[in-house]
């Protein structure tokens, strides 16, 4: 009986024609997931950059609108409130989008990068709190203004005495924010965290400056107080300084009364008149004190 083996004939050899296209058909494939892997890593980063370039406008103009804040900007907008709202909206936003975005997400996981990332949400996270607090001190100020206005002199009293509560609010507020961002940061950020730092401190150091002539507006509003007005025309205030008249203002509980004013004949005192003051007569003398 014959083997089923030995019936076998001769085996084909293999195609090269055949091995070469596949090896070219592989070859494709894998060009074309590259490319495609390419392109969508390529429009991730893209995407994150465009996101990266909406936080920079949305925190430049929420910190222009804060540190540029002023009477005239103010009354061209309508008022505190709306200001610090803009403010604050710009802040949120782009605190928003740093924690949100997708493709910060996605390109957080590259080894390095999450950190920056990280580094960035915590400080729009910090900036957005900054815009809060203003909002709630603008609100809170408004507020006092809008109260005053109905309360006649004894008005200006209490809400010197409420804003005096609302600067003291956002120091404590300021103080208690946290801008994080720590370890290794790439220079832009390294930098953002050196500005946010150093302006939270000159806050602080404006709202104690604040807060002393808060007070001593206090004590003015409250009296009782009298005080000398000197006058002078155009003339007299571009030469030397000469007093042409002359009134008193007495101040109290709010209320600023003042007299007639009077020239300064009227007000002279006969010679010697009173002892003046250690150098007062070398220093003013020629203007007759």
């Amino acid at each position: 009986m014959r083997r089923e083996s030995d019936s076998a004939g001769p085996q084909a050899a293999p195609d090269r024609l055949t091995t070469r296209a596949g090896e070219r058909t592989s070859r494709r494939a894998l060009r074309l997931v590259l490319v495609v892997t390419g392109a969508a890593v390529g429009l991730v980063v893209l995407l994150a950059a465009v996101d990266l370039l909406r936080i920079r406008h949305d925190l430049d103009e929420g910190q222009h609108s804060l540190t540029a804040l002023d009477f005239k900007t103010v009354d061209e907008r309508g008022g505190i409130v709306p200001v610090a709202s803009g403010a604050a909206g710009d802040l949120h936003r782009a605190a928003h989008v740093a924690s949100s975005s997708p493709w910060l997400s996605l390109v957080s996981h590259v080894p390095g990068v999450g950190d920056q990332v990280d580094a960035l949400r915590d400080l729009t996270g910090a900036a957005d709190r900054v815009g809060q607090l203003g909002l709630s001190t603008a609100k809170d100020v408004q507020s006092a203004l809008d109260h005053a206005s109905d309360q006649g002199p004894s008005g200006r009293v209490a809400l010197v005495d409420q804003v005096t509560a609302s600067v003291d609010r956002l120091q404590s507020g300021l103080r208690a924010v946290d801008v994080g961002a720590h370890g290794s940061l790439l220079a832009p950020l390294r930098t953002a965290r050196a500005d946010l730092v150093r302006e939270l401190q000159k806050a602080d150091g404006r709202l104690d400056d604040g807060r002393v002539t808060l007070h001593t507006l206090h004590d003015f509003l409250v009296g009782p107080r009298r005080y000398l007005i000197l006058g002078g025309n155009n003339a007299e205030m571009r030469s030397v300084g000469i007093a042409t008249t002359s009134g008193i203002s007495l101040v109290q509980n709010g209320e600023v009364q003042v007299s007639p004013f009077v020239e300064a004949a009227e007000s002279a005192i006969p010679r010697p008149g009173v002892p003046l003051p250690e150098g007062w007569e070398w220093l003013f003398g020629y203007l007759d004190p």
